[in-house]
């Protein structure tokens, strides 16, 4: 039976919950991954993905109106309308910058034993809906499974 040992990735991403959402963005990113655990005091503490970013890095789009046919007073104000929401943009883009992960996580922590099987573990992900899967074994973390690495499995 193929185990869960035998397909995670024991060198895992992490984060602290007092990292930003944009270091975290960044590492993404630079990485090529969609998730990973936090730690605190090397404990998973919860899982952070892009999904949990997105739904905090979203932002208002206006739409713009054509100039034309309108009296330059009319534009004027229009332009004026237009800056305003431009430093309302700046002003939640720096907001957002300070934004910690404690506070975006999944704390929900759906884990696994390195020792359970590749079918258990894609139980879990269906049933919880969860792209991956901390490892755990002795209360410490030790790798992650992804649905990328169930599918690694089904062709080895």
């Amino acid at each position: 039976m193929k185990k869960v040992r035998d397909y995670m990735k024991s060198k895992v991403v992490s984060f602290k919950p007092g990292d930003t959402i944009f270091q975290v963005a960044k590492v993404f990113s630079h990485k090529g991954i969609s998730g990973a655990p936090v730690l605190k005091g090397g404990k998973v503490v919860g899982v952070v993905s892009e999904a949990d970013l997105i739904k905090h890095l979203e932002t208002r789009v206006h739409n713009t109106q054509s100039f034309e046919g309108h009296t330059e007073l009319h534009i004027g104000l229009m332009l004026i309308d237009i800056l305003r929401e431009n430093f309302e943009f700046t002003h939640e883009v720096a907001r957002l910058s300070k934004t910690r992960l404690k506070d975006v996580m999944s704390k929900n922590i759906i884990s696994i034993s390195p020792e359970d099987g590749l079918v258990e573990a894609a139980e879990l992900m269906g049933k919880h809906d969860v792209h991956r899967l901390p490892v755990i074994d002795g209360g410490k973390l030790v790798g992650i499974i992804s649905r990328a690495d169930l599918i690694k499995a089904l062709v080895d």
